[in-house]
């Protein structure tokens, strides 16, 4: 076989090769700067690394990441709420929630304000961020009027301080985070959990071959206590490491 064959040969096998690689290869969104987020991108990367796929995973503004995973920019997204999916016409839910997120409130530590239950908080202006859909949906019946939207968690809790709003909406983990880096005593939470929401994995249809292959390994990680441990494993890892 004469050298050019050989080379012709070579560069088909290893066309070949890159193809297969890429078809085994994903790349979802998140929403950027959420602890919940973050767990969630580690946990979807080990359960589809155990099926021998390889996902990258880009984080994103939220409406951005919605956007992306609906015209099929990205595969989908690693985790939202239930709701997200009756908004979102071109993705696919993989039908079993393999994480969790609560939603509470935060506020000035000499506030005196106490929020027992969702519908309480129609008392307080209240402020969240822009496209997290576990936050808009627990004051989709509020007043706008007393809803101020803002593009981060920093921006959140500083509308708080300067008395923009009363009250951040929020999930505790990252609360936690934004409390310790304001400084004790400075903000608390003010009640207990107002809502506690699963979180699904979301698949762009032109891909829903996958949901199948996923929701199975979920189940089995459930059933099994392994999804437990690589939960607990992940948020520690996660708020370990958040800059401080």
């Amino acid at each position: 076989m004469d050298l050019k064959k050989k080379l012709f040969l070579v560069a088909v096998a290893l066309i070949s090769y890159s193809s297969s690689v890429r078809a085994d290869e994903y790349t979802f969104a998140s929403i950027a700067n959420l602890p919940e987020q973050m767990i969630s991108t580690k946990i979807m990367t080990e359960i589809y690394g155990q099926l021998g796929y390889y996902i990258e995973v880009t984080p994103l503004p939220g409406l951005r990441a919605q956007s992306a995973a609906n015209s099929g920019k990205v595969v989908g997204e690693v985790a939202r709420i239930w709701g997200y999916g009756d908004q979102t016409p071109n993705v696919v839910r993989v039908p079993t929630a393999y994480y969790s997120l609560k939603t509470v409130g935060y506020a000035l530590s000499n506030s005196g304000i106490k929020v027992h239950n969702k519908e309480e908080l129609s008392q307080y202006k209240v402020v969240i961020i822009r496209g997290v859909k576990h936050t808009a949906e627990i004051t989709q019946d509020m007043e706008k009027s007393n809803i101020e939207i803002v593009d981060s968690p920093e921006s959140m809790m500083q509308s708080v301080s300067n008395g923009q709003a009363q009250i951040a909406l929020t999930n505790p983990l990252l609360g936690s985070i934004l409390v310790k880096q304001l400084g004790e005593n400075k903000m608390e939470q003010v009640g207990p959990s107002l809502a506690q929401l699963g979180l699904y994995h979301y698949i762009h249809k032109d891909h829903a071959e996958l949901v199948p292959i996923i929701n199975k390994k979920i189940i089995a990680l459930r059933d099994s206590g392994e999804l437990d441990a690589m939960i607990a494993k992940y948020e520690a890892e996660v708020l370990s490491s958040w800059p401080e």
